[in-house]
């Protein structure tokens, strides 16, 4: 049962004081509210890619997927940046690749997430190279009220595991699988990266190294 006034739902909870009067609680977030949440969410993941693409390495990659959610049964779309490590000698098949994620509201759960994966290659051919992944991501369920189960909420939290593909070219095609461990949702990413300070053959260029100062 709900109450109506003027426009506004409320919630059928009713609160009493010590003078026994009646408050409504109201329920349902505007969306404006959730927009300024996921803008203020989201923003500081920007920054951290911008510092990254500053300082970390000259090689880096960009570039979007599709996504499908086996157990929600929904479509999503998602950006990343991939920086490679392999500058240091301990680290040489390691890159980290931060991401978001968003499926909108024509899903039944609409939901975003932002976060950063490690990727691990395992085994490289001429053309190929197949790598393992960890990702931890900060999920928003944005229509959380909207659902019936009793848990539901906003914020949440998401750990993936899985195995990817990707071609060894500047324009990298990719495909991956993760399970979600909260939850126990498979998905499946299909996308394209765009290695920047790529040549042709898909390699990067060494940077020039400046001579050094003779003194006789």
């Amino acid at each position: 049962m709900s109450y109506s006034f003027a426009s506004y739902s409320f919630k059928n909870i009713l609160r009493k004081n010590k003078n026994s009067i009646i408050t409504f609680v109201p329920v349902q977030q505007t969306t404006a509210v959730r927009m300024k949440k996921i803008k203020l969410l989201i923003l500081p993941l920007f920054l951290i890619i911008s510092c990254l693409t500053n300082t970390i390495a000259q090689e880096y990659s960009l570039g979007g997927s599709a996504i499908y959610n086996f157990k929600t049964k929904g479509f999503g779309f998602g950006l990343r940046v991939e920086f490679p490590l392999e500058s240091i000698d301990i680290l040489e098949g390691i890159s980290i690749v931060p991401q978001v994620s968003y499926f909108p509201p024509y899903n039944t759960i609409s939901e975003f997430y932002f976060g950063s994966s490690i990727h691990l290659g395992v085994y490289k051919t001429r053309k190929w190279i197949f790598y393992t992944l960890i990702n931890a991501s900060y999920k928003g369920w944005i229509n959380y009220d909207e659902s019936n189960d009793e848990d539901a909420k906003f914020s949440n939290l998401a750990l993936e595991g899985g195995i990817g593909v990707t071609r060894h070219t500047c324009l990298r095609p990719f495909l991956e699988f993760r399970l979600n461990a909260i939850g126990v949702e498979p998905n499946i990413r299909i996308g394209l990266l765009y290695t920047i300070h790529c040549d042709i053959k898909g390699a990067v260029p060494c940077p020039k190294i400046p001579q050094q100062p003779t003194f006789e």
